[in-house]
């Protein structure tokens, strides 16, 4: 499965600031995650993030429930990044509810990993500012 989640990681613009055996350790601890359509991940201001999502399969829904009206501000695609920002900005507090559109499958990276290799790796910690 890590070789999976290698070249997939691989292929992706957040991580070509990273040499492969950055990508290696990352793809090792990473964790597969299958969730169901109406899946709340997050809820704004309240929910602690642990890991990063990289989505895989499916679709997500970014809301700022602080919008009266409609409260909808994104979706985030296959091969987009949740929780990066919230982690390195927000102590980790979510910064929007996001729910699953549709069923989805992640790519969890763990808090620990993700904030170790931001602070080895200029490029990759600024990619996610």
């Amino acid at each position: 499965m890590s070789k999976e989640i290698e070249a997939y990681l691989a292929s992706m613009p957040h991580f070509s600031f990273l040499p492969p055996h950055e990508i290696k350790m990352i793809a090792k601890r990473s964790i597969l995650k299958n969730c169901s359509k109406g899946t709340v991940l997050a809820e704004q201001g309240k929910t602690r993030i642990n890991n990063i999502y990289i989505v895989k399969k499916g679709q997500l829904s970014v809301y700022n429930t602080k919008i009266k009206g409609t409260p909808l501000c994104g979706y985030i695609k296959q091969g987009e990044v949740f929780g990066g920002i919230t982690l390195l900005m927000n102590a980790g507090i979510s910064l929007r509810t996001v729910k699953v559109d549709q069923d989805a499958v992640f790519y969890m990276i763990p808090k620990d990993i993700f904030l170790d290799i931001c602070a080895r790796n200029k490029d990759f910690y600024e990619y996610f500012l």
